[in-house]
């Protein structure tokens, strides 16, 4: 085997052997280097070699990517660009523009992300690469998941689908099942997220794409837990558990920790939910993706509320407020404004907990009905409604609902 055999790097990116594959891409990527000076932007190389470091540049970002790294994957496509520019390789050239607006919606910037994703596309149509122009809708797609248009984002990840399955099983066939799964949760329709996610999952095990692999199962772990299928969530955290103690899987070891939190509260074993969040907050959590933090803090939280410790409760509260204004984190919401409502209750708060189910139920773009966070706010209004008709201080609940209305 070549060690420099680009297919080669790829399979052991999908297996998730991300260190091995480093090391042969930057032995690559070093090779390369040989024929010319980086800092002589006057050389002349034959085609072959500029399509060659493009590609390697641009897969080391992929590979930064899968690693949490969104700032070093941006700059390795950008050192990528002007390479496929010169060696005219448009195929590739859109590809790479395409990439550099995930990373750029994934820090934040959707216009810019929206404007290279435009442009990857006019490259690839006017070449007629149908193949790649999937991967671009498919990113497109993700960019709206991500911002939360899950009814923009279902006709296009069913229309790629479509195309994808013509080409037969594959890592982006599995990782699309995914997230066409995790939009079908995100409107209510359960059943039909159940069933993509388990697709996905057997698609993913079958190929060997073991990260994606992961994700998939994670992902339907957390729906299990959430609609309290909890055996069969237990199952599948069984059944992926040999997969979580390597390295190089630090973020989904996380992402499983959570997971297995979830379904200790669920079954109210608070002991076992405390024991491994004492395991993850003594983890080195300095790579670990700002989403699985707040996760982590939310479940801190819910723990408190359960053994009624509201100054706790509060100050995890309070954190995961902070930190979800560091990055794009939308689906967090609904759970803060139902975090606050219950410690508002807590407390005798009733205006303000109804003021917190109003904003979760109403001005959120992930609590949509049938999904359980709207099932769990529609509970807590509920309970909240109970206890208003009960109060003192509030003769009718017609005459305080105009409290949160507003």
């Amino acid at each position: 085997m070549n060690q420099f055999d680009f297919e080669y790097i790829v399979q052991l990116r999908n297996e998730g052997q991300y260190a091995k594959a480093m090391l042969l891409l930057e032995a690559y990527i070093s090779n390369l280097e040989k024929n010319f000076s980086l800092s002589n932007v006057e050389y002349t190389l034959p085609i072959s070699i500029l399509i060659n470091y493009a590609k390697a540049l641009g897969q080391k970002a992929i590979l930064f990517r899968y690693l949490g790294d969104i700032e070093k994957a941006k700059f390795f496509t950008l050192k990528a660009i002007p390479f496929a520019e010169q060696s005219k390789e448009l195929e590739l050239l859109g590809l790479l523009i395409s990439d550099y607006g995930v990373y750029q919606y994934k820090s934040g910037n959707v216009e810019d992300a929206e404007r290279n994703f435009k442009k990857a596309v006019q490259i690839l149509e006017a070449i007629e690469s149908k193949k790649q122009l999937v991967i671009v809708k498919i990113n497109y797609g993700c960019m709206l998941l991500h911002l939360g248009e899950f009814e923009q984002c279902i006709p296009l990840f069913k229309q790629t689908l479509l195309e994808l399955e013509t080409q037969g099983d594959s890592p982006e066939l599995g990782s699309l099942l995914t997230n066409l799964a995790y939009a079908y949760e995100n409107i209510g329709k359960t059943e039909l997220a159940l069933m993509t996610y388990a697709r996905a999952k057997e698609l993913l095990f079958r190929i060997k794409a073991i990260p994606m692999y992961v994700l998939s199962s994670i992902n339907l772990v957390a729906l299990y837990n959430e609609e309290e299928m909890y055996e069969l969530a237990k199952a599948v955290l069984d059944e992926i558990e040999q997969y979580i103690s390597t390295e190089e899987l630090s973020n989904e070891r996380i992402d499983y920790l959570i997971n297995y939190i979830g379904y200790y509260i669920g079954i109210d074993s608070i002991n076992d939910a405390i024991k491994i969040l004492n395991e993850i907050s003594s983890l080195d959590l300095k790579d670990i993706e700002p989403e699985s933090k707040v996760y982590m803090l939310l479940l801190w939280s819910r723990i408190y509320i359960r053994t009624e410790n509201i100054s706790e409760a509060k100050k995890y509260a309070e954190l995961i407020k902070q930190d979800i204004t560091s990055f794009s984190k939308p689906e967090i919401e609904p759970f803060l404004y139902w975090l606050n409502g219950k410690i508002a209750i807590l407390e005798l708060e009733y205006e303000f907990a109804a003021k917190c189910c109003y904003k979760g139920l109403n001005e959120c773009t992930f609590s949509k009905p049938g999904t359980k966070i709207y099932r769990d706010l529609q509970q807590l209004q509920s309970e909240i409604y109970s206890l208003i008709d009960k109060s003192k201080k509030t003769p009718t609940l017609e005459s305080f609902l105009t409290v949160f209305q507003t």
